[in-house]
């Protein structure tokens, strides 16, 4: 029994979706993750200017723009995880459109051998028939 290359390449292709399904989930854990630090650093900041009292505004005014940089840090991070989102679910696209194009062929040639085994059938059957009607 002949291995249809087909039927390997959809094995294959459909491995590469299940991958390309586990970078975009990695992808999203890693964006919700840099979603909550940018909320955090925010948090932080609004918490610590709510709770500065009068006398350590100069304290608050010396940690302010490190606490500025932190968040702008985690804003950069949340941008490039959103980057890395967006790749990844271009990959899966394309990754299941790959694993969809060969599943296509597939039905395709195996209609097309149906159909052949179907005339191959009605031939047999013909022939069978043709025979029987012949004087002996």
């Amino acid at each position: 029994m002949s291995r249809n290359p087909l039927r390997i390449l959809l094995r294959v292709r459909t491995a590469l979706v299940t991958a390309a399904r586990q970078d975009l989930a990695l992808a999203l854990a890693k964006e919700v993750a840099a979603e909550r630090a940018l909320g955090a650093a925010a948090t932080t900041i609004a918490r610590e200017r709510a709770g500065c009292p009068p006398d350590a505004t100069l304290a608050f005014a010396v940690w302010l723009p490190h606490a500025r940089a932190a968040q702008d840090q985690a804003r950069a991070l949340l941008a490039r995880q959103v980057g890395q989102t967006t790749q990844c679910r271009a990959a899966l696209a394309e990754r299941h459109a790959d694993a969809q194009a060969v599943l296509k062929l597939l039905e395709k040639q195996d209609a097309e051998a149906a159909l052949a085994a179907g005339r191959r059938e009605q031939s047999v059957m013909d022939e069978a028939a043709g025979r029987a009607a012949r004087p002996q």
